[in-house]
């Protein structure tokens, strides 16, 4: 039996008070609310509003904040003395600042969306892909420098500093590079090369010059004050022959013959080393046995010659270059060395002719020793240096010391005496 609907009615209570069905709980219902709430949700919207304010001036504030950041930015990106590309992994141009824009001398629209080597000449293109592929595999800064054409574009010398970056979009790896010009420094640089040519054609000749008086000087020497000297010394033999009644005792005049031809014997060694002929008439190898042959018996240091494997051709003006650090090197050694042993080592590399100068002496620290002091070594690295070789020191006190020289076989003309 059921019961009266008004008995349920009470039962369940108030209409306005039991909850509509399939209505949300948290569903504000105007009519749920009782008068006395009113104030305190009135409080609660007015603080939820001032809150919404408050978080609306942030984000306003912090959108300011990034417009101010992205135009700073691109007031840099655009206004950089260097110029900046993104590159895609296939080498096509996706960004570029004006200041790269204004490197080449075109419009950003005649840049963008093109290879990059399109810009770059024929005979840096291996070299920039081989940049490339290093930046995207390794993620790390790589450097090189590129040649940029002047068909589509101005002819300059780049410096580029490339590094892997995400694309801002998606994940694809990219390429930024910033690049400076460095034209000016790279025509200073062959300006100065072109200089040291000019100055080491200059002393090339100079020594060519020297040696040339020397063998002026040498034959003077020889055919002039030699042969006077030689005829004196036939006098001085002759007059007790042709005058015997002036004569007491003739003996007298033996001394200065004496000295007369040992005079002779040195103006015909220094007629030697101002120009030895034996280097021209001989071969290298037979002269330089000749020169050790008479070191060895003046100066009572044993001095051995090793020669080339195989016969080595070479320049009049290294045959003259070699011949001339042997002597001053074996010089050295009977100045300074206090040695009883050297020796003079000749091999022939693929593209140069090796030289190599040992002794058993006393050594000596060659980082201390002052060049000004020692004209003997100046004068032999300047040789080496003009016809492009180097000379190298290896020394050490009580240990010997050991000279190499290396010179390039292939000499320019201009070098060559």
């Amino acid at each position: 039996m059921t019961s009266p609907p008004d008995d349920h009615a009470k039962e369940m209570g108030p209409q306005e008070d039991r909850p509509v069905q399939g209505r949300a709980p948290n569903v504000f219902d105007a009519d749920s609310v009782r008068r006395e709430d009113i104030p305190t949700l009135m409080e609660k919207l007015q603080l939820q509003h001032v809150e919404l304010e408050m978080q609306n001036e942030e984000l306003r504030q912090a959108q300011e904040t990034l417009a101010e950041s992205c135009q700073h930015y691109t007031q840099l990106y655009e206004g950089s003395p260097a110029g900046y590309v993104t590159l895609t992994p296939e080498g096509m141009i996706e960004e570029a600042n004006l200041r790269f824009c204004a490197l080449i001398g075109l419009q950003r629209q005649s840049v963008l969306h093109r290879p990059f080597s399109d810009f770059v000449v024929t005979e840096d293109w291996a070299r920039f892909q081989h940049h490339c592929e290093e930046v995207l595999d390794t993620g790390t800064t790589h450097i090189c420098k590129l040649h940029f054409s002047r068909h589509t574009g101005r002819a300059l010398v780049m410096h580029v500093e490339s590094i892997r970056v995400k694309d801002r979009d998606s994940s694809q790896r990219k390429i930024q590079s910033a690049m400076l010009d460095i034209t000016g420094m790279e025509q200073a640089e062959q300006m100065v090369r072109e200089s040291q040519e000019k100055l080491q054609y200059t002393a090339a000749k100079l020594m060519t010059a020297q040696d040339d008086e020397r063998r002026r000087i040498a034959r003077d020497l020889h055919d002039d004050f030699c042969q006077r000297l030689s005829a004196s010394i036939l006098e001085i033999g002759l007059m007790t022959r042709r005058h015997p009644e002036g004569w007491s005792d003739p003996s007298h005049l033996q001394p200065i013959k004496q000295r007369l031809v040992t005079l002779l014997s040195d103006l015909r060694d220094l007629s030697h080393d101002l120009h030895p002929e034996q280097t021209v008439s001989l071969t290298l190898d037979d002269a330089v046995r000749a020169y050790l042959a008479d070191f060895t018996e003046r100066t009572q240091t044993v001095a051995t010659y090793y020669p080339p494997i195989q016969p080595v051709p070479l320049l009049p003006a290294i045959r003259t270059c070699l011949y001339r650090v042997i002597q001053e090197g074996l010089t050295n050694i009977r100045l300074h060395a206090k040695a009883t042993r050297a020796s003079v080592t000749m091999n022939g590399l693929p593209d140069a002719i090796e030289l190599l100068i040992k002794d058993d002496g006393q050594g000596f620290v060659p980082e201390l020793v002052p060049g000004t002091h020692h004209l003997g070594l100046t004068s032999m690295r300047e040789r080496v240096e003009q016809l492009h070789g180097t000379l190298t020191i290896t020394s050490r006190p009580e240990w010997g010391t050991t000279l190499v020289v290396k010179i390039p076989l292939h000499q320019k003309e201009t070098l060559a005496p």
